[in-house]
């Protein structure tokens, strides 16, 4: 009789330590889901990571259209050069978004202003202008695939020590957000392609 009582204790505790770890991972998944979707939550990182990327995709046609390199179309004895005003419209619309800080605007207006630097000490007539050869936010040239990924976002991790933040996520492409906090705002500072590990 103490046999099958004992026999009794065990399969009951294995049984309520399986249904707990379900239990536990059913939460687990839970609170991603809510940190992804949850419109209650506009100050965690992640949706902020999220709501970008749908407003990119959102705003995609029009970003996409905005000259950033000047050419000389059939005449190839134009050497490629930086656009500034497309650049700087090319920027604008990223700093009115809402979802970026004064700390992306600033990489990429460097980032811009090196590369007519490189244009004008490398000659470049025909091809893709070197480091245009990519979307500059999801860091890829598979853009059409990755954009339509943007949809069913994964989250790989987050981490999160005082007013900064790093977001993982997976589109197709493995992306990192790095995020800091101004005031009651989550803002993006820089992206970083993770490939596909």
């Amino acid at each position: 009789m103490k046999k099958s009582i004992i026999i009794l204790t065990i399969t009951f505790i294995s049984l309520w330590g399986c249904s707990t770890s379900s239990d536990q991972a059913d939460k687990a998944q839970a609170s991603i889901d809510t940190v992804l979707y949850d419109n209650r939550l506009p100050e965690q990182p992640t949706k902020t990571v999220i709501n970008f990327l749908t407003w990119y995709k959102d705003n995609y046609e029009s970003i996409s259209s905005i000259q950033l390199i000047i050419w000389g179309n059939d005449d190839t004895t134009i050497p490629y050069s930086v656009d500034t005003i497309g650049t700087k419209e090319y920027l604008d619309y990223f700093n009115k978004s809402g979802f970026v800080s004064d700390k992306y605007i600033r990489d990429w207006t460097d980032y811009f202003s090196e590369r007519q630097q490189y244009f004008e000490e490398n000659l470049e007539y025909d091809g893709p202008p070197s480091g245009f050869e990519f979307d500059f936010v999801l860091l890829t040239q598979e853009y059409d695939k990755t954009l339509a990924a943007i949809d069913n976002p994964k989250l790989i991790n987050i981490e999160i020590k005082e007013s900064r933040a790093i977001v993982k996520i997976d589109i197709m492409k493995r992306l990192s957000f790095t995020l800091t906090k101004s005031t009651d705002r989550w803002l993006i500072d820089h992206i970083d392609n993770l490939g596909l590990e």
